[in-house]
């Protein structure tokens, strides 16, 4: 395995920070599963059991317009002036330019299911399945086909450093992929194969991948070359954000359901604090930020539904020391 190219202690100094949430109940009951940032606005998007996908858009992060579309959807992102929404289902690509209409995409190359993420840079919007499956599209309406490098369940993609790069939960070789492009695409090692990604994210010049409650985080500066190292004691990995200069990460435990979602930021990505806690919410969730203000959305199908709404606060300087442990 790569080592830490730095010195296994790490000085991470910056403002104490408190992470002030408000918790908004939900008119619909849980399984939201990805939440973004775009044209003023914010998006969520989820799947319930019975296959009644929904999607809620609110202006200012505590009211919420909702709509139920008949297709379990699971990843929603912003580009192009509209967002794209995809999901489990046969039918499972939409696009809306304002999150409130919402259109059925009108052609792909293949048709199946299992859409699990979907990401927009550099003028194309780029989707994974976790059955293995790799499309892409100049405006969220055609799509067309792309190979994937190796046989995998991709869970997650995102775009930082030129690259994209895509992270699978489940296979049996490489559990990671790059391209420049979104076309043509390279598997790459480094993740293994022992844990279940969920999430990969970009910010200061790093790739970010992480799972619910699993014990390595993974970490790239290129997309390509990756290297795992042990999750800091104390902290319980899930679904990160990047936005002023910080990681926010919100802990997630589906083995456990720990009854609460610790919250733990960083600078770097590999130095961890946590700072937060937050009872009464389960399950996966996912995290974005816009208008000063973090939004992060419950997937817990079988419980009651929540918009969190949180900002950092800052007060006198302080200094912590993290150990990292690279494997």
């Amino acid at each position: 395995m790569p080592t830490l190219n730095r010195s296994h202690w790490t000085l991470l100094k910056a403002a104490k920070l408190t992470l002030d949430m408000s918790v908004h109940p939900s008119v619909f009951n849980g399984g939201w599963q990805s939440v973004c940032f775009g044209n003023d606005r914010f998006v969520a998007v989820g799947r319930t059991s019975n296959n009644n996908g929904h999607i809620k858009t609110s202006l200012d992060g505590v009211n919420w317009t909702y709509t139920q579309l008949g297709s379990n959807l699971t990843s929603v992102c912003y580009g192009n002036g509209r967002f794209v929404a995809v999901g489990s289902g046969l039918n499972g690509i939409f696009y809306s330019a304002d999150g409130y209409n919402w259109t059925q995409c009108s052609s792909r190359a293949t048709v199946g299911g299992g859409y699990f993420s979907v990401c927009y840079s550099n003028n194309l919007f780029v989707m994974v399945s976790a059955t293995n499956m790799i499309q892409t599209s100049v405006d969220g309406d055609i799509w067309t086909d792309r190979t994937s490098p190796v046989n995998a369940g991709w869970r997650s993609i995102t775009h930082g450093a030129g690259v994209y790069a895509a992270i699978a939960m489940t296979g049996t070789a490489n559990r990671a992929m790059s391209s420049t492009n979104g076309t043509s695409w390279t598997s790459r090692s480094g993740l293994g194969t022992a844990y279940s990604f969920r999430y990969v994210n970009f910010g200061n010049g790093r790739f970010i991948v992480t799972g619910n409650n699993v014990s390595r985080i993974g970490t790239s500066t290129n997309g390509t070359t990756w290297s795992l190292y042990t999750t800091p004691t104390g902290v319980v990995t899930g679904s990160t954000c990047f936005a002023n200069n910080l990681w926010l990460m919100a802990g997630a435990s589906e083995a456990t359901q720990l009854g609460y979602i610790p919250f733990a930021i960083s600078s770097d990505g590999l130095a961890w604090e946590n700072i937060s806690t937050l009872n009464g919410v389960f399950g996966r969730s996912s995290i974005c930020y816009g208008k000063g203000m973090y939004i992060m959305v419950d997937a817990n199908e079988l419980a009651q539904s929540v918009v969190v709404k949180a900002t950092l606060s800052q007060s006198s300087a302080k200094t912590h020391n993290t150990k990292l442990i690279a494997i």
